[in-house]
């Protein structure tokens, strides 16, 4: 059921898109689709599955919003190896300066 689910969502979607499982955002938490400063002293924040698809750059940059920024996916927490970045809606009252200072990525693989 668990595998099924997942090929739905895969072939609901547009060819080139998959699904990621256990992705962490490091040093912020999300909530309702946004980025945030973490309310705890939390330093990551598990993110719910995500489903991605490969856009051409003219098609992404009409995408994204004036709350959006763009931060590192790297393979796992010693933040060796970028896998790619990603645009994310961020929190619009915290300046963006903020994010960059905390040091804001996400991880691909994170050791429990």
């Amino acid at each position: 059921v668990y595998k099924r689910q997942y090929q739905r969502r895969v072939h609901g979607g547009s060819q080139g898109s998959f699904i990621i499982d256990g992705l962490v955002l490091e040093s912020a938490a999300y909530s309702n689709g946004c980025v945030r400063l973490p309310e705890s002293g939390s330093l990551a924040s598990p993110l719910p599955t995500s489903m991605f698809t490969w856009l051409q750059r003219d098609q992404a940059a009409k995408l994204r919003t004036p709350n959006s920024m763009l931060f590192p996916l790297y393979l796992n927490s010693t933040r060796d190896v970028v896998l790619c970045q990603l645009h994310l809606e961020v929190d619009k009252s915290v300046p963006a300066h903020i994010w960059y200072e905390r040091g804001v990525s996400l991880t691909a693989w994170h050791k429990e």
